[in-house]
């Protein structure tokens, strides 16, 4: 039997399964036309969506998404702009949340189930977690720059990781990099008593020596972390339960 099928028979006489495609579309077209008609209609004015979320949307869902917006007439970057906001921690919602409301957007559109973290290693789900972490300031590519320490209880991997994320156009696979190195266990401690030292690792603004160290001097070229890595490998770190 088909998964179509097995869906189909799922839901019982009567019940209607709706395509994930379709069911976003119709959301979006029903949601959102009212409040993006009456921000256009303000002269000069391009519509802002604020998208909060834990973790990247996957193109399952964005996709759609924008499909919807397009049938609507509003495409992105051009006649819309969507200001993504995403979290990497349950915790970090509200703030998050907070930056789309300063930014003005005119509506808040909540996705995602809490997610977890995969190991990039092992694979592990739920096993693989951040530690601790420091807010950076952003550079000429990257408007969010996160210095962060993990590990995986299950295979014993210890490291460093990047987020970076850019928010200068459509959300894509390469507006959201996440990924992972290995490190000597003494300049992972260093690390880690960096970020002990600041007194605010959530704000990039902290004049404190450990943001000043961290961020570096270059104004010219992307950021790199001044961390020495084991070996030249980068691991990409994924997320579970996307939605």
């Amino acid at each position: 039997m088909s998964e179509r099928q097995r869906r189909h028979d799922a839901a019982g006489p009567g019940e209607l399964m709706i395509p994930r495609r379709t069911f976003l579309a119709t959301v979006t077209g029903g949601l959102l036309i009212a409040p993006l008609a009456a921000a256009a209609q303000q002269a000069g004015k391009v519509p802002r969506i604020g998208m909060l979320r834990f973790g990247p949307p996957p193109p399952s869902f964005i996709e759609p998404f924008r499909q919807g917006l397009r049938e609507l007439g509003y495409v992105e970057g051009q006649s819309l702009i969507i200001e993504y906001g995403l979290a990497r921690s349950v915790a970090q919602l509200p703030d998050v949340a907070a930056e789309l409301v300063r930014l003005k957007v005119d509506v808040l559109v909540a996705s995602g189930t809490p997610s977890v973290l995969v190991c990039p290693l092992c694979k592990g789900v739920g096993s693989f977690d951040i530690t601790s972490s420091i807010e950076l300031p952003p550079d000429p590519w990257w408007d969010e720059l996160t210095l962060q320490l993990v590990e995986c209880s299950a295979c014993q991997f210890r490291g460093v990781a990047v987020y970076r994320e850019s928010r200068r156009g459509a959300l894509d696979r390469e507006s959201v990099d996440h990924s992972c190195f290995r490190v000597e266990d003494a300049e992972r401690a260093r690390v880690s008593a960096m970020i002990r030292e600041c007194a605010s690792p959530a704000d990039r603004r902290c004049p404190c020596r450990s943001h000043t160290f961290l961020a570096g001097t270059s104004s010219s070229s992307s950021w790199e972390p001044p961390v020495q890595k084991v070996g030249e490998e980068v691991y990409p770190i994924e997320w579970a339960g996307e939605n």
